[in-house]
């Protein structure tokens, strides 16, 4: 059976699209439809593959954490953002490789693909993505430079950071077709990426004699 995956402009009353209220043990971004109801106009959709896995099929994954502790969920914001994924709200991500969210008490996720004006929503999110990888690097290479000698635990951080570069290029590099699918160009991100990471070695060298070239 195929199913839809609304998200984006959704409404928190769910009686539109689901014809009834969510449950509490519901999560609450996503919507999982067995057609499409509204005008594409009005709301987002991903539709689900078939297969749990295709060539061109990004995972979408939701969840929640008991409590709602916000300082959890930027903590993941980072590390899902520095592994390629699209941030769509703090609690739901598009990514192009499947991942995992240790933290979460209840995740919804599927293998999707974007229709219609989802597409260029999609391609939007991981704009934001990669800028927000480049500025964090960036600011990193401001504290780096403004920093004492002395600051060990912000050179421990800027190392670890630095580190996870070339992870986030090689997703970008294996996932190739998928970027391209929504018209995103990748050889563009990885050049940017590459020449903040390679200003942050510099900084890290300049201050500490340490930072290996990405």
């Amino acid at each position: 059976m195929v199913r839809y995956i609304a998200l984006g402009r959704s409404p928190r009353d769910s009686r539109p699209l689901l014809k009834r209220y969510k449950s509490p043990h519901e999560i609450r971004d996503i919507f999982v439809l067995d057609g499409l109801r509204l005008r594409s106009g009005e709301i987002y959709y991903f539709y689900e593959a078939s297969e749990s896995w295709m060539p061109i099929a990004f995972y979408l994954i939701s969840f929640d954490i008991e409590g709602h502790e916000s300082k959890a969920y930027s903590i993941i914001k980072e590390d899902m953002m520095f592994n390629a994924c699209a941030y769509v709200d703090l609690s739901t991500y598009v990514c192009p490789h499947e991942v995992e969210i240790p933290e979460a008490d209840r995740v919804e996720a599927f293998w999707v693909r974007p229709l219609g004006k989802a597409r260029e929503y999609l391609k939007e999110r991981f704009i934001d993505t990669f800028e927000f990888l480049i500025d964090t690097l960036a600011k990193m290479v401001d504290k780096v430079e403004n920093a004492d000698r002395r600051a060990n635990r912000l050179r421990r951080v800027a190392e670890r950071r630095l580190a996870t570069v070339p992870v986030v290029i090689s997703i970008f590099k294996r996932y190739k077709e998928k970027f391209e699918s929504i018209d995103l160009k990748v050889e563009d991100v990885i050049e940017n990426i590459e020449s903040s990471a390679e200003e942050l070695r510099k900084a890290l060298h300049k201050k500490w004699g340490q930072g290996k070239s990405v």
